[in-house]
């Protein structure tokens, strides 16, 4: 029951960020400039199927608390990717999700409003998280996970995640 009201805290706290820094982003964000920023994108694959972030995707870094928030959602309200990290290095590499190194996790919340988790108390659920490029502007990556619900009856599969995204910075 605890980890239920933790999910839906966590979630509540996830969209209020995510709404936040939506409404900063400015739509020219997306086109490239000239500087290798642009071209932003989140996409993946969930059970087999082909799915893409509506320009709605974003990162949030607070490098003084190693905090690392990386979001991407179909529609406003559901359809969406959360990988979160509260133990973040601020570099590049290759980091396990589920697991309490870094302190990793990472969520779907699905069309029908199912959220599907990967936590450390889950050894069902697990996935790698690698930045390949992380500059001051934008970060690069791909990820991958199986999540499962709250019932922990039902799991999806998320594969071939990538993403190319601008970094929101907390101020220092």
């Amino acid at each position: 029951m605890k980890m239920k009201k933790f999910l839906r805290v966590l979630a509540f706290f996830m969209l209020a960020c995510f709404a936040v820094c939506l409404t900063a982003c400015d739509k020219d964000d997306d086109k490239d400039n000239g500087s290798g920023t642009g071209g932003y994108h989140m996409t993946a694959k969930i059970d087999g199927k082909s799915w893409a972030s509506a320009g709605n995707q974003m990162i949030l870094v607070d490098n003084k608390m190693g905090y690392l928030f990386i979001s991407g959602a179909v529609n406003d309200d559901d359809d969406i990717i959360t990988i979160q990290m509260f133990d973040f290095p601020g570099a590049a590499g290759s980091f396990s999700l589920g697991t309490d190194e870094y302190q990793t996790h990472c969520f779907y919340t699905s069309p029908e409003g199912v959220t599907f988790y990967v936590f450390p108390d889950e050894p069902d659920a697990f996935g790698v998280l690698v930045i390949t490029d992380y500059k001051e502007k934008y970060i690069k990556g791909s990820f991958s996970f199986t999540a499962i619900d709250n019932s922990g009856e039902n799991m999806i599969e998320v594969t071939d995640g990538s993403f190319h995204m601008p970094v929101y910075s907390v101020p220092k």
